[in-house]
């Protein structure tokens, strides 16, 4: 499903001085992403067996590259926060899809088919737990990433109120996942509420499942 209204929701980021990813500065927002996303648990659990670090960079360098209906931006030229917003029913499709967009790149890779297969695995998961808990026109805020030598910097809440307070005018919920259980606080400080816990069957990986909950921001306030 595309956006209702993209162009609007991207004057509004660029009003308020966000910093949006275009062909011409996506090389720094890969750097950032790699850096941010370097041994998480998911990450970790695709690219297990050695050359960690090339198989992160270029499975974010795909994952960046490859859909052009995700929004993405950062909280300056510095990039040191990312966030990624994606359609309500996003999906990264079949691994077929994928692989056309730019893993064929990795098809002399001897890691590649094993990477993938984990992927595809993981991707089911993920979109049958999304299916049973999201509504049909939520959005889906797919990544939130920081540097390694930013994290101490609380500053998630203001990249993603933008976001949040289009929601509210809108009438709409936001949908967000992850496999690190070092996120769950931080995803409950920027309003979210954890809907489910899973772990996944014949891996290591557990998924939580959360909703962004209005109510929870409007008590804070109060």
């Amino acid at each position: 499903m595309k956006w209702e209204n993209k162009d609007e929701i991207i004057n509004m980021l660029e009003e308020q001085w966000y910093y949006l990813m275009n062909p011409d500065n996506v090389e720094e927002f890969i750097k950032c992403w790699t850096d941010a996303f370097k041994w998480y648990e998911l990450y970790d659990y695709f690219f297990w067996d050695g050359d960690y670090e090339e198989k992160l960079s270029l499975f974010i360098k795909s994952i960046l590259k490859s859909n052009k209906d995700t929004i993405i931006y950062a909280d300056s030229e510095n990039i040191n926060w990312i966030v990624q917003w994606a359609p309500p029913w996003f999906t990264w499709g079949s691994s077929l899809q994928f692989m056309l967009a730019w893993a064929w790149k990795w098809l002399l890779k001897k890691w590649f088919y094993g990477a993938l297969k984990r992927w595809t695995y993981v991707e089911k998961v993920s979109y049958n737990i999304k299916k049973a808990l999201a509504s049909h026109d939520d959005i889906y805020l797919y990544n939130l990433g920081v540097k390694k030598n930013q994290q101490w910097k609380w500053i998630a809440k203001k990249l993603v109120k933008p976001m949040f307070d289009y929601l509210k005018q809108h009438w709409k919920k936001c949908y967000l996942e992850t496999y690190s259980p070092k996120n769950v606080e931080i995803y409950n400080r920027i309003w979210m509420e954890l809907l489910n816990t899973l772990e996944v069957p014949w891996t290591s990986l557990t998924h939580y499942a959360f909703i962004y909950n209005n109510h929870k921001e409007k008590s804070e306030k109060s």
